[in-house]
């Protein structure tokens, strides 16, 4: 058994071979790298047998930290959902209501910003929006805290406490 595993691993992670196609002019027009296909069962065998501890502790070492994001996103639309009390379902959902509204918001705001996720991602965060919809809630939140003068400390509770706290002036009355 160790033997097939380790001819199965001696496959998966195989240096590329990278082979080139020459043109007419007998110049090199396209590398392409070649990896040997696994099979299904290869694949699932391999899958099984990783170790994912190691797996996660050699991709922190080999990515840095600043491309990681630096907060959980979950957590982050769960926190404002307790400060706010609405209901992370809510704040995913397709409510307008001003509440639900001021939630999505603030969340947007804290996983773009704190959480330092893309807006694609925050999308996703928040019920599968349009990047355009997480670009209106993250400058409504900055033109709402630039208006107000407020600091926004770095700690996800501390920051959705302040934010939710704080009278919003009226779309109109801001320069979004």
């Amino acid at each position: 058994m160790r033997a097939h595993a380790a001819a199965l691993r001696a496959k998966a992670f195989a240096p590329v071979v990278v082979t080139p196609r020459r043109g007419p002019d007998g110049k090199i027009v396209e590398a392409r790298p070649y990896v040997a296909p696994l099979s299904i069962a290869e694949a699932d065998y391999l899958a099984a047998t990783i170790d994912r501890e190691a797996l996660a502790k050699a991709m922190a070492e080999a990515l840095p930290q600043e491309a990681l994001p630096s907060h959980d996103g979950r957590r982050i639309v769960r926190v404002v959902s307790d400060v706010s009390g609405v209901s992370a379902l809510t704040i995913r959902g397709p409510s307008r209501a001003v509440t639900a509204s001021k939630a999505r918001h603030i969340a947007c705001w804290m996983l773009n910003r704190l959480g330092r996720y893309s807006l694609k991602q925050v999308a996703r965060h928040v019920g599968d929006r349009d990047h355009t919809s997480i670009i209106h809630g993250c400058r409504r939140v900055d033109a709402v805290i630039a208006a107000l003068g407020l600091i926004v400390p770095e700690d996800e509770a501390l920051a959705a406490s302040v934010l939710w706290a704080a009278s919003w002036p009226r779309l109109k009355d801001l320069s979004v």
